[in-house]
């Protein structure tokens, strides 16, 4: 009898024994599945951030400096700029014609939007919270959506002065630019445009709302430089893991 109790507890602890092993073996091959899936969200956000941070890179260069730059050079004294070498220096940049100076002046925003499809869509659906690497999520997070906020909040102000710009240079030289337009082409051309600037930077009360536009344009720039900078400390931490 006590030979056959041994072997009854025996044969249930081998059965314990394998039904142990395969829920560890389960655990297991759970935990890898997690695991593989965690670094290949982690890889594609981490790829989709240097694409980001090379994106912010290249707006602040090509966008937000070059529009302050174009605003700061507006506002020298009439005696001091050059006209004729302001007017040909950004037209590299983008035509001045028709109604471009205008639209750089009161019409062009440098509106944020980074192409962060992926992040959004995994916070979206949950996917984020498997990355163990919390730092750097909260990293991600700091520089897409805080820095986005104060970017569109100065987005706003920008626009609001537009208006104001545009309103002004509307009321005060709307007869300058009928008087001056093209008949058969129904624009402006460049000596029209010149002669524009040459009103527009002995304008006081124009130059006062330019400054302020100005301020808005280097604090968007100095808020993407923080931004940059922040992510390229990201970069370094994480980019050989």
């Amino acid at each position: 009898m006590r030979k056959y109790v041994m072997y009854a507890f025996g044969e249930i602890a081998l059965i314990v024994i394998g039904i142990l092993l395969a829920l560890q073996i389960n655990n297991w091959n759970e935990w890898r599945k997690e695991s593989i899936l965690e670094e290949k969200l982690f890889t594609e956000l981490f790829q989709e951030f240097v694409r980001n941070h090379d994106y912010n890179k290249e707006l602040l260069h090509s966008s937000f400096e070059t529009h302050s730059e174009f605003i700061e050079e507006l506002l020298l004294e009439n005696q001091i700029l050059n006209i004729d070498s302001f007017v040909i220096k950004y037209k590299d940049h983008w035509p001045i014609e028709k109604y471009s100076l205008l639209n750089y002046v009161y019409g062009f925003t440098d509106f944020y939007d980074p192409p962060i499809n992926f992040y959004r869509t995994s916070v979206n659906d949950g996917t984020i919270s498997i990355i163990k690497k919390k730092k750097f999520v909260f990293g991600l997070e700091s520089v897409y959506e805080e820095g986005k906020n104060q970017l569109e909040r100065l987005y706003i102000k920008e626009t609001n002065i537009n208006g104001v710009l545009q309103k002004y240079i509307s009321d005060k030289y709307g007869q300058f630019f009928e008087e001056n337009l093209d008949i058969n082409s129904g624009t402006w051309g460049n000596n029209v445009t010149k002669a524009l600037l040459k009103e527009l930077v002995k304008d006081g009360q124009l130059r006062y709302q330019l400054f302020i536009k100005l301020t808005i344009l280097k604090s968007k720039a100095g808020i993407l430089e923080n931004i940059i900078s922040h992510s390229q400390k990201i970069i370094d931490e994480y980019g050989e893991n």
